[in-house]
């Protein structure tokens, strides 16, 4: 949407036939093969948690001289992102997306809340992001 000179593609990576394969180059390679971009975009390759691809993601902005980063990460996950991406000294303008909410299993009866499995899901979700706010802050890294 021209709101960026760069696409920076990070996140985790994935076991295949005994190698790591990063998520970010699949998502790349995807983009390359369905998806016409008028912009550059850089995988920044596997990265073991948020605090690695933050510090991958500092060093490239510096390479480059950007200021600023438009973050783009599951609401869930923003808080503690933002955190780290701040601690590194990234301007970060937050966007959020993919919420978690009892409003995205509604159906007819938005009355009423039927309790299911997406109830796990989203405890889950939350379990790890305190648990991993805390150690974080533990290591320093918030």
């Amino acid at each position: 949407m021209g709101r960026a000179p760069l696409l920076i593609l990070g996140g985790g990576g994935y076991p295949h036939e005994g190698r790591m394969f990063s998520e970010a180059d699949a998502v790349r390679d995807y983009l390359a093969n369905h998806v016409s971009l008028k912009i550059q975009w850089h995988s920044i390759g596997v990265c073991s948690d948020t605090h690695d691809e933050a510090l991958k993601v500092a060093a490239l902005m510096k390479q480059r001289g950007l200021k600023r980063l438009l973050l783009v990460t599951s609401a869930s996950h923003m808080p503690r992102t933002l955190a780290v991406f701040r601690k590194t000294d990234v301007q970060v303008i937050p966007v959020p997306c993919n919420y978690h909410s009892s409003l995205n299993h509604l159906g007819d009866l938005y009355w009423f809340h039927w309790p299911d499995y997406h109830g796990f899901e989203k405890f889950a979700c939350w379990t790890h992001e305190i648990i991993g706010h805390y150690v974080y802050l533990w290591r320093g890294w918030i």
